[in-house]
């Protein structure tokens, strides 16, 4: 066959290289069927080999060998040391590198360049401009995180875990101007929360993350002993004081730990009056919104997640019309719900339409609104029919 001549047999092989690799992001948890996958075409072949998804996990390495532990440990991080050199010898960027392992002796520090048991976030981190999500777990903040010129120009989503506080929040408190506009902050533990018990600790801490990320949305997780009522009222007023217009109105969503089941609220007094009757340990998420448009926060989610992926992906082009799918429980939308405890048959798919222009350039809310209409729209003969 001429060089020249496209093979029009094989058409899985003139998708893109980023789909490919988005495609094989989903099998990274089953190594079987990637190998499946990849044998489909010559070029799915040699994408496997460069698919800019690197998960390294000690305990499914482990899984696989009878030997000495420190041997094993050994030999896994080579395995990661060599993997990663070979991406930047033959420069092709990772879109995801996790790690997960167990430091415990010098020589494993030294392949992570002295880290100390409180990774120190490098500063190259900053200059990642495409970055949509980022989850910092035991990290310490750069210290050009202060700096005024802010590099995360596509940065929309933020989770903090076990943060050094006292250390970071005078970083973040530190910098010019609010940095970021970012639609959800998630502040899981920080600084072993278990060992904190004075609700200005969580002032603190919320104060500098408003003042520098101003979120859309924001979660905390917040114990029994700790004064939550306050802190609850204090992030309250600061959402509702970084709105020059005031027509923002918070929602709350209060889900407790050793329940299953999550709360709605739409005033602050209802909130505050069930948290003082319970006193348990409970994580609150804190949504702005504009209106009483009647959305809830599976629409408000919904909204956020599409549009972080379109964004991220770079859909082309701005007119294309996509369709917006998500599941909906559909229990109350029958004549006659099923029986408490009956599980079948609840879950439906609900749809919307938007343009790629619509959805990341429009008005959130309208986005929002989108998500509303199409669950209203599922009824008990469109479920039937469905």
């Amino acid at each position: 066959m001429d060089e020249n001549t496209v093979d029009t047999t094989d058409r899985i092989s003139m998708l893109p290289d980023f789909i490919v690799h988005h495609i094989l992001s989903y099998l990274l948890d089953d190594p079987i069927s990637c190998v499946r996958v990849s044998v489909l075409s010559k070029e799915w072949f040699a994408l496997t080999a460069s698919c800019p998804f690197l998960n390294f996990t000690y305990d499914d390495w482990n899984y696989l060998f009878s030997r000495e532990y420190d041997d094993v440990m050994e030999k896994f991080y080579k395995y990661v040391e060599y993997t990663v050199s070979r991406f930047c010898e033959q420069n092709i960027s990772a879109h995801t590198l996790n790690i997960s392992a167990t430091i415990i002796n010098f020589e494993e520090i030294e392949l992570f360049e002295h880290c100390l048991p409180m990774f120190r976030l490098p500063n190259t981190l900053l200059s990642a401009s495409s970055l949509t999500s980022l989850t910092l777990q035991k990290c310490e903040l750069p210290s050009s995180l202060m700096i005024g010129v802010v590099k995360f120009k596509s940065l929309r989503l933020l989770s903090l875990t076990f943060l050094l506080i006292e250390e970071d929040v005078e970083e973040l408190r530190l910098m010019q101007s609010p940095a970021y506009e970012l639609e959800h902050v998630d502040l899981v533990e920080t600084y072993y929360t278990t060992n904190i018990r004075e609700s200005s600790v969580y002032v603190a801490l919320v104060d500098a993350v408003l003042w520098c990320c101003r979120p859309r949305s924001l979660t905390l997780v917040l114990y029994h002993y700790t004064e939550i009522g306050d802190v609850v009222e204090y992030t309250y007023e600061k959402l509702l004081q970084q709105e020059d217009e005031g027509q923002t109105n918070i929602k709350f969503v209060l889900i407790y730990f050793d329940k299953d089941d999550e709360q709605h609220f739409s005033d602050l007094n209802s909130l505050l009056k069930a948290l003082s009757l319970d006193q348990l340990s409970c994580k609150i998420t804190f949504i702005k919104e504009e209106d009483d448009s009647g959305c809830t926060t599976l629409d408000e989610i919904a909204s956020h997640v599409y549009r972080s992926w379109v964004k991220a992906f770079d859909v082309k082009p701005l007119d294309f019309e996509l369709r917006l799918t998500f599941s909906v429980n559909t229990r109350s939308k029958f004549k006659n719900p099923p029986l408490k405890g009956l599980y079948g048959n609840v879950v439906c798919v609900a749809c919307g339409t938007s343009t790629v222009s619509g959805l990341v350039s429009g008005s959130l809310q309208d986005v929002t609104r989108l998500f509303r209409d199409a669950r209203l729209r599922i009824s008990e003969d469109y479920i039937m029919i469905y």
